[in-house]
């Protein structure tokens, strides 16, 4: 099996590491929601560009636009759809016609869960007390 085919373990991988982002941003969750809302906005974006470079089999933009999801992805700790948009890269790079479409439609699955995982977060009382950090209190 090619390294841009997707596995079973792709789905083991969660979508979104919420209390590394947290962390990330030091508790602020108004930034949090402010990073996500961003991402989603980019994320169908990109699933409409790389649809469209797949249709016409443009390896080179399907390669680009995937590595480009890849650095936003990690960067907001979109953990499997970084992984995806990895073996996305790594198939059109290849210009493995089969795979980039496999790896394409796991990437838009993934992107559609990752819609509805983080639609409920939202600054409720419930998601402020799962996530604020402890303040330091000092000695």
């Amino acid at each position: 099996m090619r390294s841009s085919e997707p596995t079973l373990t792709d789905e083991c991988v969660p979508l979104i590491e919420l209390q590394k982002l947290v962390d990330r941003c030091l508790g602020k969750l108004e930034l949090v929601d402010k990073l996500i809302n961003r991402f989603k906005g980019s994320l169908q974006d990109s699933s409409e560009q790389l649809q469209q470079a797949m249709d016409l089999r443009n390896f080179v933009e399907l390669a680009q636009g995937a590595h480009r999801l890849r650095g936003e992805a990690a960067n907001l700790n979109a953990t499997r759809i970084a992984k995806l948009a990895l073996k996305l890269e790594t198939a059109a790079r290849e210009e493995d016609d089969r795979a980039s479409q496999v790896c394409l439609n796991e990437l838009i699955e993934a992107s559609d869960q990752f819609e509805m995982e983080v639609r409920p977060f939202s600054m409720t009382p419930k998601v402020e007390e799962r996530f604020r950090r402890p303040r330091y209190k000092g000695f």
